[in-house]
């Protein structure tokens, strides 16, 4: 078992690896100036998981906080992305409060967001309930399609920083139905939720791994477009990015570093690589099992 655990981290690294901007802030750091340089914003995120104690989330609220300290020292635009769990959230409502007191302070000195990112089994309203007193400011939040009407008005309620992305998102499309469609309703929520976000927020920031989806939405929604920052991850094509550089969008780019980059892997990305990632791990399969039968094992 161990073997094949290691087997199936090693696929997906190599087929994520491009989204992955090295194992410590200074190769993050790398990335990040020189996407600066090309005039685009980036998101940083700490690849930095199970968070047990108060010990391990004060490391990572210091973590951000010394991000946050160097990308204002160099004049970057950056923001920051923490997952709330990182920072306390799971263990102790106290702690989190505390730890993202002290990241919302520095984010102001630093004149910095600090984007709250959307968990499995959180959701948006125990975040903004928890974080009461920096509803304002620097604190933006992720959230997911397919709110309810009440959900997205209590979310607007109390936040003017908001992401959208499509992280746990579900088609309702039949089986017989082309992959192609499912992008189509993909774009569709993505423009229902902009004009509900757009009349109460000047600033929205859209997060999808397809190009071709933000393409649509930017085609789609012409008269939010100058509102919004269409993010991808790190590792895009270059084919695209001329082409939504030519569109004139705001363009950003989500920049993750760390060792614990699995989590991030499979919850982010292997929406459109879990086919892939399935067919690679069979084929070493077959060729192990090939092999071993060559051998007389």
């Amino acid at each position: 078992m161990p073997e094949q655990s290691r087997l199936i981290n090693g696929l997906i690294f190599r087929l994520v690896r491009k989204h992955i901007a090295g194992p410590t802030y200074s190769s993050a750091l790398k990335i990040v100036r020189a996407l600066d340089q090309e005039g685009m914003g980036t998101t940083i995120t700490f690849l930095n998981e199970n968070v047990k104690d108060q010990a391990k989330a004060k490391y990572n609220t210091n973590t951000y906080i010394h991000a946050m300290k160097q990308a204002s020292r160099l004049g970057l635009h950056s923001s920051i992305s923490v997952r709330p769990s990182q920072i306390g959230f799971t263990i102790n409502n106290g702690w989190f409060e505390k730890n993202l007191s002290e990241l919302a302070s520095a984010a102001k000195d630093y004149g910095i967001t600090v984007w709250l990112e959307n968990e499995e089994g959180i959701t948006p309203k125990e975040v903004l309930e928890a974080c009461a007193s920096q509803q304002s400011g620097p604190i933006g939040l992720e959230i997911p399609m397919q709110l309810n009407e009440k959900e997205m008005q209590f979310v607007l309620g109390r936040c003017s920083k908001l992401k959208l992305i499509t992280s746990g998102y579900k088609s309702e499309r039949k089986p017989h139905v082309r992959h192609h469609d499912e992008k189509v309703d993909k774009v569709h929520l993505y423009c229902r939720d902009i004009a509900i976000i757009a009349k109460r927020c000047s600033n929205i920031y859209i997060h999808d791994s397809d190009e071709k989806v933000l393409a649509k939405v930017a085609s789609a929604s012409k008269q939010y477009r100058k509102s919004i920052v269409f993010e991808l991850p790190l590792g895009y094509s270059k084919r695209w990015k001329t082409k939504l550089a030519a569109m004139k969008l705001n363009l950003n780019a989500y920049v993750p570093y760390g060792k614990d980059w699995a989590s991030y892997a499979l919850y982010r990305l292997t929406d459109g690589h879990i086919r892939e990632i399935a067919a690679s791990v069979l084929k070493y399969k077959n060729e192990r099992q090939s092999d071993g039968e060559e051998n007389g094992q």
